[in-house]
């Protein structure tokens, strides 16, 4: 005669505390997974920024140590184009600091403006043709136009070359943007990532930030886009004369 035995089985306090001891890992875990996929994020970031400060190093070598400028000082706006995509986009002088990569396509990438290395992993902000990883302006305007003292106006709008950097390691060439919110209130985020003109590519705390810019940033003129309210790095005190980093 076949005997049939009861087969084992959870009862239901088991399942509820199982269910449970499995919610309390999760919610254990997902703070590391978080911690993991930003850490990811600001690697993959900071590999773009390193990859394009190489490619401004070839720049600067083929024009002669002078780093990128493009758009007119003295237009009201100026067509900044990547031809072989037949792309134009109309930007006022400064706009240079969010466009530089489509200026420099042709060149430098192929031709290829839309590339997801102009682009921090999980930023949807970013319009199309634009760049998430901003060129300071202190590099298209003299290092007088930084100063109080100095600024005159528009004709100080020039070209900077490498030999004006005095501290390589310590000065901003490419950062990752600032989300500017409609309130126009000047912040600096807990951390920077930022490539540097010797072509290190790191995330520092805002302690290390020097944190001297020029208050009114680009000033009056026409052409201009900032005022006290952009973040810093972007108008360094002394232009490329000054340091960003401790």
């Amino acid at each position: 005669m076949t005997v049939h035995r009861p087969l084992p089985a959870f009862t239901l306090i088991e399942s509820l505390l199982a269910c449970a001891l499995v919610a309390v890992l999760v919610a254990l875990l997902l703070p590391s997974i978080a911690d993991v996929r930003h850490r990811s994020r600001r690697l993959v970031s900071a590999s773009n920024l390193r990859s394009h400060a190489t490619i401004f190093g070839s720049y600067v070598t083929d024009w002669r140590d002078t780093y990128p400028y493009f758009t007119s000082p003295n237009a009201t706006a100026s067509v900044v184009r990547n031809p072989s995509r037949e792309i134009a986009l109309v930007v006022p002088y400064f706009g240079a600091h969010f466009t530089w990569h489509v200026a420099l396509a042709d060149g430098y990438f192929a031709g290829d403006h839309t590339s997801k290395a102009f682009r921090p992993p999980g930023r949807e902000d970013v319009r199309p043709g634009y760049t998430a990883y901003w060129y300071p302006c202190t590099f298209i305007a003299a290092p007088a136009f930084w100063r109080y003292k100095e600024r005159e106006g528009p004709h100080q709008r020039v070209p900077t070359r490498t030999d004006q950097v005095l501290f390589p390691s310590a000065k901003a060439l490419l950062v990752e943007s600032d989300i500017i919110f409609p309130d126009q209130v000047q912040f600096v985020r807990p951390r920077v990532l930022a490539a540097t003109v010797d072509g290190a590519a790191q995330e520092r705390p805002s302690t290390q930030l020097i944190g001297s810019w020029y208050i009114s940033g680009d000033g009056p003129w026409h052409g201009a886009m900032h005022g006290t309210w952009w973040p810093t790095l972007h108008h360094t005190i002394g232009g490329v004369t000054g340091r960003d980093f401790r």
